[in-house]
């Protein structure tokens, strides 16, 4: 066989993974890896991840990774070099970017759109969206409930939406905190369930000043009513006596 350069051909792999692994669905370890986002990618780096699960290539971190910009240990997820806060740290200049976490490529560049969305199967969306509602909730029944009231309208109107990653809401425009009971500088409208409730506090403590004040004008006049019934059974009992002594 002749060893001439450029004269070597090269086998290819004996397994050629044209079939995808069958996981075993009752593994803790499948599940977890089953389980794991895929964000914060470009589309080339989201399908080769999504290639190393569907075929058990995938191994998952069992510790921290340190990141290539903050040289932090923070970093969770495996085959990363860049972390998520890293990623979308706006320039010096100001420019926005969005890096993908695992080349460092910014997605926004050469007619990007931002990050790729993993592809999800109607079962897996079901379920996505049943955590999140779940979660929302859970949320929610922190709060009081003029609170909860509140944010539903705004949810409702599109003006806040629940993040399921920090667990608060957001504005949908900002991605900032939605704090309830604050008002967001620029914000004109007020919040008329929080008015309304706190109006109603006030009602309802004056209802109750009022029927305490009753209760203490009945008790009085009670109290002024005793000696007069005290004093007739006296006579009643004086003139009784009177008309034995008569009839002795």
């Amino acid at each position: 066989m002749s060893t001439q350069k450029g004269n070597i051909k090269k086998k290819g792999q004996k397994y050629q993974n044209d079939t995808k692994f069958q996981h075993n669905k009752k593994s803790k370890k499948t599940e977890k890896i089953l389980q794991t986002p895929l964000d914060h990618l470009c589309q080339r780096c989201l399908d080769i991840l999504q290639w190393k699960i569907d075929y058990r290539k995938y191994k998952p971190l069992t510790a921290l990774a340190k990141c290539n910009t903050c040289l932090q240990r923070c970093i969770n997820k495996a085959y990363r070099m860049i972390c998520e806060k890293c990623a979308e740290k706006p320039t010096a200049e100001g420019v926005k970017q969005l890096l993908c976490t695992k080349c460092g490529k910014d997605t926004l560049t050469e007619g990007g759109v931002g990050y790729a969305e993993q592809a999800l199967t109607s079962k897996a969306q079901n379920e996505q969206q049943a955590k999140l509602e779940s979660d929302m909730e859970e949320t929610l029944k922190t709060l009081k409930e003029r609170c909860k009231r509140t944010v539903l309208r705004k949810i409702d109107t599109g003006e806040v939406t629940y993040d399921p990653i920090k667990k608060i809401f957001i504005y949908k425009d900002t991605d900032e905190e939605y704090k309830v009971g604050e008002k967001r500088d620029g914000d004109k409208d007020s919040d008329d369930d929080s008015e309304n409730d706190s109006n109603d506090d006030e009602n309802s403590d004056k209802d109750k000043d009022d029927d305490s004040e009753e209760e203490k004008k009945e008790s009085k006049e009670k109290i002024k009513t005793q000696p007069a019934i005290i004093t007739q059974k006296d006579e009643v009992k004086e003139e009784d006596k009177k008309e034995e002594e008569k009839q002795q």
